[in-house]
C-alpha cells in the first residue's frame, strides 16, 4: 500500500482500472514484485529438481573434490582450514550447499564446527569462486 501512495493511490489506481501485483512480503512497483516472486519461484524449482536428482551435502562434496582435487572426506572434514585447496573446496561446498540445494548457514556450521558468520564468508567466497572459474554443480 506504501509503494503504491497509501489510501489515496490504491483509490487512484482502482478507478483507472490499473492493477498492479502486490505482496505484503515485497515493497515496490507491480513489476519488481513480478520479478521477485517470479525469481524465488524459479530457485525453488531448481533446488527441488537438484533434491530429486539426488544432490544433498554428501553428493555436492564429491562434486567439488571432483573440481578441486581432493578427495570429498577432505572437502567435509570439520574445523579451521589450512590450504588453500581444502579452503577454496570448504567456499564452494558451502555456496552450492545453501543457493543450491537450500541447506541453512547454521546447519553448515554445527556439520563444520565453525560459526554461522564464518559460514556466510565461505559462502561469499564459494560465489566469487563460481563465477571467477565457471563452476557448475551439475556435471
Amino acid at each position: 500500500m506504501r509503494s503504491q501512495g497509501g489510501w489515496t493511490g490504491v483509490k487512484a489506481l482502482r478507478e483507472s482500472g490499473d492493477y498492479q501485483k502486490g505482496d505484503e512480503r515485497i515493497l515496490g512497483e507491480g513489476s519488481f514484485v513480478e520479478k521477485a516472486l517470479r525469481e524465488a519461484e524459479e530457485r525453488f524449482e531448481r533446488r527441488h529438481r537438484l533434491r530429486v536428482k539426488g544432490y544433498d551435502l554428501e553428493r555436492v562434496a564429491k562434486r567439488v573434490s571432483e573440481l578441486i582435487g581432493i578427495s570429498p572426506e577432505e572437502v567435509l572434514q570439520p574445523g579451521r582450514v589450512r590450504g588453500r585447496l581444502r579452503l577454496n573446496a570448504r567456499n564452494l561446498l558451502c555456496f552450492w550447499a545453501t543457493a543450491e540445494i537450500g541447506m541453512k548457514q547454521s546447519q553448515l556450521a554445527g556439520t563444520f564446527g565453525l560459526t554461522q558468520p564464518a559460514i556466510s564468508i565461505a559462502v561469499k567466497k564459494g560465489e566469487d569462486l563460481t563465477r571467477e572459474h565457471s563452476y557448475s554443480l551439475e556435471e
